[in-house]
């Protein structure tokens, strides 16, 4: 049931995201719809970081976050495959920039889609695993107050307050993204008998999942430090 949820979403949205996406970069005004197409993916990301947002404060206010593999409740559960959706679809969509223009920050975004989204849908559909959903979904706090810094330097407004906002983010980032890795080690290692007893491919994505998302957490933590800086 959790698998036929997630690909039915991919399948209703995915041809909505490659219309957009053909309408704004392949017809007309290449310049003006990338920056439109750029717009509505970060729109799609702040709505895909709220339903996060809104999943955590649910599981902070209902229950403790035990460090055990807890199973997810129902609206936790379709909260996670919702977000694996969003990374699903929004990863492959990223597909053609890596093909006419590949860059190394491009390939990290993609991966952290696609190991995201897989392992973010494998705790959906195994219904295991709460602290980890909950802890991956806390990192998109930041993601609202990056794409409103995003828009506000694209169309140079409020210019004086831009930079400002961004530290903000920066701090939130550190907040949610960094000072939470000596957590997840934790979690990792205490439940470890627990994750031994998982099926191999699930184990794997446990523990390479999260090294994943610790590796480009930290890459990014380095790149924005040195933005802050310059």
């Amino acid at each position: 049931m959790e698998t036929e949820f997630v690909l039915n979403t991919i399948l209703y949205i995915l041809p909505a995201y490659i219309s957009i996406y053909w309408v704004f970069n392949i017809t007309g005004d290449f310049k003006h719809g990338r920056f439109l197409w750029d717009c509505f993916t970060r729109l799609m990301s702040t709505l895909n970081a709220i339903v996060c947002c809104v999943m955590v404060y649910y599981e902070l206010n209902n229950k403790k976050l035990l460090f055990i593999m807890e199973r997810t409740g129902d609206f936790s559960t379709y909260s996670l495959l919702l977000f694996a959706s969003y990374l699903f679809i929004d990863g492959t969509l990223q597909l053609p920039d890596l093909i006419t223009k590949p860059s190394f920050n491009l390939i990290l975004s993609i991966t952290h889609h696609f190991v995201g989204g897989y392992g973010i849908y494998l705790i959906g559909s195994e219904r295991k695993g709460l602290f980890l959903g909950v802890y991956f979904a806390a990192t998109e706090i930041s993601t609202p107050l990056l794409n409103l810094c995003w828009y506000l330097r694209k169309t140079n407004t409020y210019e004086v307050y831009t930079r400002k906002l961004f530290f903000i983010f920066y701090i939130l980032f550190i907040m949610s993204r960094i000072l939470t890795i000596p957590i997840l080690l934790y979690y990792l290692n205490y439940n470890a008998y627990l994750i031994s007893e998982l099926e191999p491919i699930q184990e794997m994505m446990v523990y390479y999942g999260s090294y994943t998302l610790v590796l480009l957490n930290t890459v990014w933590f380095l790149a924005i430090t040195k933005k802050i800086l310059s």
